[in-house]
């Protein structure tokens, strides 16, 4: 909350878009296609919420996410013109110049586009890199989605999947993470904690407060490894479904198993 306080962001909005979509596509599809639509001011966040909507065959959210894209593009034509997306579009190349020549730190990111830059990498290993986790990214979202885990497990992998599919992602956009750390948290509660995810749990948690530190003072870019990680462990409970508990139970809701 403070790194995001501190460098005025919208981290906050952001992240109560996607969590929002992706909590209500179960109850409230069309609503959830709002929300995702409207994270359309931040794009890059939304690298793989089609490949989430197309794997969940949720063509209701799908559409209205498109047609609240269109109404935003449209909102903002009228508002201040064509002139502001020609500006959009022309500022094309000075934004890919200001993630390969680094104009913002790459300490202060925490993408694996990043990582391999702080640690002295070429740019085309670091979109290498990107990529793979990217491509890897959505390949376990898809196969996650396509089987239809209980439980908020679908939401907090929707948000994992789109902080780590981006190469542009700063230390004050993991606000996002409440929604996987929180869902994690109570599986562990209920069902008892697997392997790694106390530890795992833990450094995410922390990781809007020490990412940047860690990157700019000691050239260790942990952040990448933190959320693949966290990813891996969600995936691994949808594998087991039995290690599902109900969805965003509330504390009292969440009864821990006998041990």
């Amino acid at each position: 909350m403070l790194t995001t306080l501190g460098h005025g962001q919208n981290a906050f909005l952001s992240a109560a878009l996607i969590g929002a979509g992706a909590g209500w596509l179960d109850r409230r599809p069309v609503l959830a296609g709002v929300a995702f639509g409207l994270l359309a001011f931040k794009p890059h966040l939304g690298l793989l919420l089609p490949v989430a909507l197309i794997a969940g065959a949720r063509w209701k959210t799908f559409a209205a996410a498109a047609v609240t894209v269109a109404l935003f593009a449209g909102a903002s034509v009228a508002a201040f013109g064509v002139e502001a997306w020609r500006g959009f579009l022309a500022n094309g190349a000075l934004a890919r110049a200001t993630l390969e020549l680094g104009l913002v730190e790459p300490g202060k990111m925490v993408s694996a586009f990043a990582a391999v830059r702080v640690l002295g990498g070429p740019t085309g290993l670091a979109y290498a890199a990107q990529g793979c986790i990217a491509v890897g990214a959505a390949l376990g979202l898809g196969w996650a989605i396509r089987k239809r885990p209980s439980g908020g497990a679908e939401a907090a992998l929707i948000v994992l999947a789109a902080s780590l599919a981006s190469p542009f992602l700063l230390d004050y956009d993991l606000a996002m993470l409440a929604f996987p750390l929180a869902w994690l948290a109570m599986q562990g509660v209920a069902n008892g904690f697997r392997p790694w995810e106390k530890i795992t749990l833990v450094a995410a948690y922390v990781l809007p407060v020490v990412a940047r530190p860690l990157a700019m003072s000691a050239h260790l870019p942990l952040a990448p490894l933190a959320l693949a990680t966290l990813f891996v462990l969600i995936l691994r409970r949808v594998a087991n479904a039995e290690d599902i508990a109900p969805a965003w139970a509330t504390p009292d809701e969440v009864v821990p198993k006998a041990a």
